[in-house]
Parts: structure tokens; sequence; C-alpha cells
């Protein structure tokens, strides 16, 4: 698959349960079709299951993905660099990806990250499914740019990622597909965050953790659990932690008493 001048075609990654293709606009292509296909957020989060929820307990900080490890991180070939990804929190709504979440508003992760060093934003890729997509954008601390990705400007209309002059937030819920075919019926926006070992233990010090809804994890829908479908095993592998909010919340008071 070939792009145009606009695009650039980056790789797939295929499976069982879901497969994609990673792809960015060039810089000044526009990904959001119009002003009104954007929705204002204000926190990021990162969820994950109860068993990395101890594991990140065990270990006093964040626990970040190896590359090489990451079915949704593997085909960038960024070697086994620790990455993070936060996506918008919906708290109110069933999550796909476990049963934690780890809380933190956007603006203050951004002044947080920014008092590590200096802070870099770029335009990471878009992944693309058959209907949906996810736009990912890199935070880093690391000054060398080592994937010579882009430089992203969050304060230009027209990305997945906008911020206004008075730092209100807003991310695309639709954004056109590859080389301009059609438009993707839903899209999610994640950061990526590159840090450096001692940065992620600072930055699990200032989140907040709650437990949220993942009863629907073993239905046969796009709620289905992320981590499990993806996994060996596929759409076969049942999630062991298919709660509710109320029994992930009466767990999480358990381990803080």
């Amino acid at each position: 698959m070939q792009g145009n001048d606009e695009d650039v075609y980056l790789g797939v990654q295929g499976g069982q349960a879901s497969s994609f293709f990673s792809w960015r606009p060039q810089s000044g292509s526009r990904l959001v079709p119009h002003n009104y296909n954007y929705l204002m957020f204000s926190d990021m989060s990162r969820v994950v299951h109860f068993e990395d929820y101890m594991t990140t307990l065990q270990n006093d900080t964040l626990i970040p993905n190896g590359t090489n490890g990451s079915r949704f991180l593997s085909h960038l070939n960024f070697g086994d660099d620790p990455l993070l990804c936060f996506g918008v929190s919906c708290p109110d709504q069933h999550n796909r990806y476990g049963n934690f979440s780890f809380t933190i508003g956007v603006n203050r992760l951004l002044s947080h990250l920014a008092s590590q060093g200096a802070l870099h934003v770029y335009f990471l890729e878009v992944m693309e499914f058959t209907k949906t997509s996810v736009s990912r954008i890199m935070l880093s601390t690391n000054p060398s740019n080592p994937y010579r990705l882009p430089l992203y400007d969050a304060s230009t209309v027209g990305g997945p990622w906008y911020r206004d002059q008075f730092g209100n937030n807003y991310h695309s819920h639709t954004t056109r597909r590859f080389n301009n075919a059609g438009l993707n019926q839903h899209n999610e926006l994640e950061f990526v965050l590159h840090l450096y070992p001692a940065q992620y233990h600072k930055l699990y010090e200032v989140l907040m953790v709650e437990a949220v809804d993942h009863n629907k994890a073993n239905h046969p829908s796009y709620r289905r659990c992320v981590k499990h479908r993806s996994g060996p095993g596929g759409l076969d592998k049942r999630c062991p932690t298919p709660w509710s909010r109320q029994v992930a919340e009466e767990y999480l008071r358990q381990l803080q008493d």
C-alpha cells in the first residue's frame, strides 16, 4: 500500500482479534475534517487489569511496555524502549482496558512532564482499523528525537488534539481515513509517553487511582477486553476479571485499608 503526497504509510499489524495499519499525515495536512468534530476533555488515564495493578503496587512505579512486548507497539520498530499509553478518561463508560484507572488532568500532566525537563511533542501515528482509528501523540523528555518523528503543534486546529489559548483541550471524534478514503466512524486520542525510569516513578506519585467498569469484558462485541482478546488465544480467551465498577471499588478499598 502506498500513500499519496499527503499521507505516509508506516506499517501493518494483523491478528485474530483485530488488524490495523499505521500512517501519519504530512505536516500541515488536516486530519480532522471540520472544527465541530472536536470534543472537550480534561483528564487522561492509564487503565490496567487487577494483576497489573498489583504489579504496579509491588514495584511502586508505573510499569511501561517495551515495544517488543506489546501488539499495539511492536509495529513501530522502536526496539524495547519503555513506552506508556494514556487515553482520554471516560470514567462513566464501560472500559475495555481493565479494572483500575490511573488518572490525571491533561494540563497537570503536561506541566508535570515539563517540570522534569524539556517536553517534546510529536505526531506518532494514526492506527486505522476497519471503521475506527486511534490517533497517537508522543510526549517525550528525550531531547534527541531518536525516531525522527515530526513535531506536533497542538495550538493548530486540524490534528487529533487541539489546545486553545486558554488551555482548554479538545480531541477529535471523527477523522479522515488514509488517502481521504472516507471518514472513521470513531477516533480515540492516545498520548504515548517516552520517559526515563525515574520519571515514571515521579508521575506515579501524582496520579489518582479509581475503579472503572469492565463487566462486559467477555461479551462478544467491541466492548470485549482488549488485553485478552489481543493476546495468545485471541477471541477465545476470557478475561479473568470482568468486574463491575462496584466490585473493583471493593477490591480497591481492601487494598488501600
